[in-house]
């Protein structure tokens, strides 16, 4: 389907009553939900990339560290995975998107196949065993979070964040979320972050920079992930806008990385994951002016950034 119609139909899902559910279901629908074994090793690989990344940085992750995910998203594998190794994580999102059928069917998983959750340096003991049957015997999302000591909020404040109303934090991490934050905003939830993050914190999140029209149900396969940035500010937002569900900032990784030092944070360790040399999907010349003569060419051969961040000094 080309992108320009399936974000007018996501559009309109958004703002019908249910919608977010009747875009739930094309997802399952059309082939999108993905096997549970392969969702919870998706997880555990993410987190396993995380805890590298940190020690790029000469940061080690502890049991008895206080964890923030930005992102909770349907799932909550990231959050189960670090308290069965002793992280207490309060897990946020924009709106309350977490599906108890999806964590139950997860947990069950994880308590059918043990292996599943074993993070680098960390072995698979009786305890944890006896953890993941005890949360795979529990029977609502609430009784989950309280025998995992998981706190899920959602919606979350950027107030209450900032002003610490969900605790310090060592470590705070995400994926795939700070493409979906509007620029005006990028800026006050990277220092509500740091303003809730202990002295010696730590954080890791992964920016995707590809066209989220070429993802999910209904892609637009004949366009490349570059595609969105063929346009000019004026044009996209005829069609694609600020909460939409395929929406994304745009922003390039030098304005990441700015917001990021301009919140106080310093980018310690980063991964790049980019097309190879010489290499871009449409000529350079289909790419718009802002996109095209305003940044370093290089910045547009970027798919994928792991940034891990520590406090400035002083900040």
């Amino acid at each position: 389907m080309d992108w320009r119609v399936k974000a007018l139909l996501q559009r309109s899902l958004r703002h019908l009553p249910g919608g977010r559910w009747a875009n739930d279901r094309l997802l399952t629908c059309l082939g999108w939900r993905k096997p549970m074994s392969v969702i919870v090793e998706k997880h555990r690989a993410s987190l396993a990339r995380n805890l590298s990344l940190l020690a790029d940085a000469d940061f080690a992750v502890r049991p008895g560290f206080r964890a923030l995910e930005l992102g909770t998203g349907k799932h909550l594998t990231p959050a189960t995975l670090l308290a069965l190794h002793g992280v207490a994580v309060t897990t946020v999102d924009v709106t309350p998107a977490c599906q108890w059928p999806l964590v139950r069917s997860a947990i069950r998983h994880m308590a059918a196949h043990p292996e599943s959750v074993r993070l680098p340096g960390a072995a698979v003991d009786g305890q944890l065993e006896r953890r993941l049957h005890e949360l795979a015997s529990t029977g609502s999302l609430a009784d989950y979070c309280e025998v995992a000591q998981i706190r899920y909020v959602a919606p979350y404040s950027l107030t209450a964040l900032r002003e610490g109303d969900y605790g310090r934090f060592d470590l705070c991490f995400s994926v795939d979320v700070l493409e979906h934050v509007p620029p005006a905003l990028l800026a006050d939830l990277l220092e509500a972050i740091r303003a809730s993050a202990g002295p010696a914190a730590a954080g890791v999140h992964w920016v995707d920079f590809r066209d989220h029209f070429n993802m999910g149900f209904l892609a637009d396969r004949k366009r490349s992930y570059l595609n969105y940035r063929r346009f000019g500010a004026a044009h996209w937002a005829r069609f694609v806008r600020e909460g939409d569900f395929s929406y994304v900032n745009r922003l390039m990784p030098s304005d990441i990385e700015r917001a990021m030092r301009e919140s106080g944070f310093e980018v310690a360790a980063r991964h790049v994951d980019r097309w190879g040399p010489d290499v871009l999907p449409i000529p350079i010349d289909e790419i718009d002016p802002a996109f095209r003569d305003g940044y370093d060419p290089e910045e547009l051969r970027v798919l994928y950034v792991g940034y891990c961040l520590r406090k400035q000094t002083g900040a």
